[in-house]
């Protein structure tokens, strides 16, 4: 059965299978899907809110009460919590109800950042408690993401799963852009305490747009949250489409991880140039990210995942390259571009072939297992760029570089080209001619 690209293979009863209803894939088609907007909306003000945190609240909040000394550890109170506690937080969303779980998740950062913010502006914030609100309201902060990206294939047709993706990705994107402003504005307007009372704002409006979004049916798993969480870790490590996935991501975030660490060495010290220059270049690389991530929705399709991916890692690797040999500050925007289009087109892929190779009942759990994972290399590559940076910063960059290559072979080597257990929306048996088991429901 040779299918076009507006046709699905979908099995129906009886066993057999049927091409579907044609469905224009388009974004306009996309955002008239009933609750995606709001969603999409959703996801933009929730990372926003985040990447308040990388960039003005973990330097500027914590230095400013505790010193420069309390940095690191703040620092792995936020990003440890989505690596120990991913599949216990998957559990919950697929048990409870991942909408549900969104609002609790969007809350407790609202109600831990709100904390902070108030005792931090009174001066009595201990370092203790900091710390603890810190750890609570970073889980907070990650499984509302996980949560809110679980509900896209909840929400959306799967034929416009490409296409919501590139959606999804360039919200992440453009919180780069958006965050700084609105956290500058507040430091500006209410001083040290501005931009996490400003966050806890948005952590608070993000549940309550939550709460709105259309009924979606809760989640139904008879297990307890310890066993659904080991189930759900071992279905990740035993699906070989989802292993493969954790190791490319690894040696892609790997390398986005080293460059958001080395762009701050670059500009000051190779190209002298004051600190907000950081700032301009990421601008510059958001920009080509939501533009790669938009064309990206629109050229996604089954069987073009694994290109997509390595193409994202051969391009981060060039930039790095080429980011790492200049001192021209034209070449360095050049290279900024490059990581913005690698990010697009690699994580479009990653969260289509994801969504499309695990079964409706795990997604929940699948996603917060294997992000939590993924933050892994973004940590490898920031501590390897700390390490790596004292040999020079040519040294450090061509190393750095080497690591996305792998990725490349990677892509093809340890992700299957079929499915072996579950593929939504395909023929198994159609795939050119081939005979292949259908589907096995897990």
């Amino acid at each position: 059965m040779n299918l076009k690209p507006e046709y699905v293979a979908e099995r129906r009863s009886g066993g057999q299978w049927r091409p579907t209803v044609p469905l224009r894939l388009t974004y306009a088609r996309l955002m008239a899907v009933a609750g995606f907007k709001p969603l999409a909306a959703n996801l933009l003000l929730l990372r926003s809110a985040d990447s308040l945190w990388d960039v003005i609240v973990l330097a500027g909040f914590t230095i400013d009460h505790f010193g420069l000394s309390a940095v690191g550890i703040a620092a792995f109170c936020y990003e440890a919590p989505p690596v120990f506690l991913a599949p216990l937080a998957g559990a919950a969303l697929d048990r409870y109800g991942r909408k549900r779980m969104v609002v609790i998740y969007s809350l407790l950062a609202a109600v831990s950042f709100g904390i902070m913010g108030v005792l931090g502006g009174l001066g009595l914030l201990a370092l203790p408690v900091f710390y603890a609100l810190v750890t609570s309201a970073s889980v907070g902060v990650h499984f509302s993401q996980f949560g809110l990206k679980t509900l896209i294939p909840v929400l959306v047709d799967h034929r416009l799963w490409d296409r919501a993706n590139g959606v999804d990705t360039a919200t992440f994107v453009m919180s780069v852009l958006i965050g700084p402003v609105v956290g500058t504005i507040a430091l500006a307007l209410v001083g040290g305490s501005g931009p996490v009372l400003v966050m806890a704002a948005m952590y608070g409006a993000a549940a309550f747009a939550t709460a709105r979004l259309p009924k979606i049916r809760p989640g139904g798993t008879p297990q307890s949250l310890l066993a659904s969480s080991w189930s759900a870790l071992s279905y990740t490590v035993r699906n070989p489409t989802l292993r493969g996935l954790v190791l490319v991501t690894w040696v892609f975030n790997f390398a986005y991880g080293f460059f958001t660490v080395a762009v701050s060495v670059l500009v000051s010290e190779r190209l002298g140039l004051p600190d907000q220059w950081v700032g301009y270049l990421w601008s510059v690389s958001g920009v080509a990210g939501v533009v790669s991530s938009i064309v990206a929705g629109r050229i996604s399709r089954n069987g073009r995942e694994r290109w997509l991916m390595a193409f994202g890692c051969l391009t981060i690797s060039g930039g790095l390259v080429l980011a790492g040999a200049t001192h021209s500050l034209a070449a360095v925007m050049i290279a900024m571009v490059m990581i913005g289009l690698a990010t697009g087109p690699f994580d479009v892929a990653l969260f289509s072939i994801r969504l499309r190779r695990t079964h409706p009942d795990w997604v929940g759990r699948v996603v917060s297992v294997s992000e939590g994972l993924n933050n892994v290399g973004s940590l490898s590559g920031a501590i390897a760029a700390g390490l790596l940076l004292e040999s020079g910063v040519v040294v450090a960059f061509n190393v750095s570089a080497l690591v996305p290559l792998v990725g490349c072979a990677l892509a093809f080597l340890a992700i299957p080209r079929y499915a072996d257990v579950f593929e939504y929306g395909r023929n198994p048996n159609a795939e050119r001619g081939r005979r292949r088991p259908a589907p096995v429901e897990v």
